[in-house]
């Protein structure tokens, strides 16, 4: 699904300020007639007036899903790092672990042995992919 542009709030101040042009504009049409200024500069000045009110609601918005990715990144900065370097130390741990039962003999051993190194090893490439992608 895609993503509006604009979020209903900035869709309906929009409408206002449209709404509060046409009725500047209205008021401005029974004026050129008071003050004798022709009605195409009143025009301009309210059609500038809506453009840049059109421009400031697209601008905020842009300036809030940027605040809105920064956050996100700075999320999973903070997740790859927590992977990284608290996930690391233990995974090192059972790494030692995992060689000083080697020196010990048995089938059962090599068997708990083998499982474990299976498992630091995808743990271990789990980390470091997420902490790529993050970087």
């Amino acid at each position: 699904m895609k993503t509006p542009l604009l979020s209903r709030h900035s869709y309906l101040k929009l409408l206002f300020y449209i709404l509060s042009a046409a009725g500047f504009l209205f008021i401005v049409a029974f004026a050129t007639k008071l003050i004798k200024v022709p009605l195409s500069y009143m025009v301009s000045f309210v059609l500038f007036y809506m453009l840049a009110c059109i421009t400031l609601v697209v601008q905020r918005e842009a300036d809030r899903k940027e605040m809105e990715v920064k956050a996100l990144k700075q999320r999973l900065n903070k997740v790859a790092w927590i992977q990284a370097n608290k996930m690391q130390k233990p995974l090192a741990h059972i790494k030692s672990l995992v060689t000083i039962i080697e020196q010990y003999d048995g089938k059962e051993a090599e068997q708990f042995i083998r499982v474990i190194k299976e498992s630091c090893q995808v743990l271990d490439d789990s980390i470091k992919e997420t902490a790529q992608l993050a970087g």
